[in-house]
């Protein structure tokens, strides 16, 4: 491994029992930004299949990004199209900006497969192309047992390139297929790249939190690690009163307020503020309704990391419930 001090690391969590998330398959993608850690120690598929918490890889510096041509393979607009919806639905890429996303829409380029064809195969250590299944239908095999099945809009491969580790499935077309295949480079310049940016962005909002001041900096890197960005435009509801409490908000970007059907009295939410604790706290519905001002970024964190990472923050969130009390008392409900 060359220059330890380059080292790219990112905290991928997947709480899915789904065993689809084994060696070189990537499950179906929901629209949801979850980062992962990059580190270099190449698990053992056994290992894989039963739990997918971390991915590893070679560095990677600004320097190694600057340096790699831009690939283009000419395609139609319904085609760019078609690659952006199946980008936008997909973990790996909800990163990316524009830019960076117009990149790999012109580096992929259309590769078809017949029915019974191994699109990759599990061991081969020559593993340079990430998949997204166009159209068709295709299936993962670890040991010879079917782990995963692919229609439209399904991925695999990332692992061997993330790694620089050999292939832990073999996926096999199960009809005729196409793909659209994205090479090694341009995966580790676009996706890579753009983890480590929004990583670095998210863990300096971190610190100004006041929530999180009294974390160490590895602490506030856990959670940089497991949050989940969500946009949210003028007027549209980030929690709903009644609802089932699962996930904790920090407000990163806009304007928010708070009302109950209790009362009429609103509470402002700015950037650096957080809300939907309680629920969580106490296992209950919320007791208000969260709507965006404006363009509203927020950071959210579902209730298995909220219990695992701001443990030592509960008591602070609990005496800040005490607050909450005096609130409702004047009228406000807290959401």
């Amino acid at each position: 491994m060359e220059a330890e001090a380059d080292t790219v690391e990112f905290q991928w969590e997947d709480d899915s029992d789904d065993d689809g998330g084994v060696g070189d398959v990537v499950p179906d993608l929901p629209n949801e930004d979850v980062p992962r850690k990059i580190n270099f120690v190449p698990p053992s598929p056994s290992r894989l299949r039963k739990q997918r918490k971390s991915v590893s890889t070679e560095c990677l510096s600004p320097a190694d990004t600057a340096m790699v041509a831009r690939v283009i393979h000419d395609k139609s607009e319904v085609e760019k199209e078609s690659i952006r919806a199946k980008l936008s639905a997909n973990i790996l890429f909800s990163a990316l900006d524009e830019d960076q996303r117009n990149v790999v829409v012109d580096a992929v380029e259309m590769v078809p497969f017949d029915a019974g064809t191994d699109i990759i195969v599990q061991g081969d250590t020559v593993a340079n192309t990430f998949y997204i299944l166009e159209s068709g239908e295709a299936k993962a095999v670890v040991n010879g047992s079917v782990v995963k099945e692919y229609t439209a809009g399904g991925a695999f491969g990332e692992l061997a390139l993330l790694y620089n580790a050999p292939r832990a499935a073999t996926v096999t077309a199960t009809t005729n297929v196409t793909c659209w295949a994205l090479g090694r480079d341009t995966f580790r310049s676009t996706v890579i790249q753009s983890m480590h940016e929004k990583r670095e962005a998210h863990q300096k909002f971190l610190a100004d939190v006041p929530l999180l001041s009294s974390l160490a900096a590895d602490e506030r890197a856990a959670i940089a690690d497991v949050l989940t960005q969500r946009t949210y435009e003028a007027g549209e509801e980030i929690i709903r009163e009644g609802d089932a409490g699962s996930e904790f908000y920090l407000l990163e970007d806009g304007t928010a307020c708070s009302t109950s059907t209790l009362n009429a009295t609103t509470l402002d939410y700015k950037r650096g503020d957080y809300f939907g604790e309680l629920a969580l706290l106490h296992n209950e519905t919320r007791k208000a309704t969260v709507t965006a001002k404006n363009r509203v970024k927020v950071l959210s964190i579902d209730m298995d990391a909220f219990t695992r990472l701001l443990g030592n923050l509960q008591h602070i969130l609990k005496r800040n419930e005490e607050q909450y009390g005096q609130l409702a008392r004047d009228g406000i409900i807290v959401a």
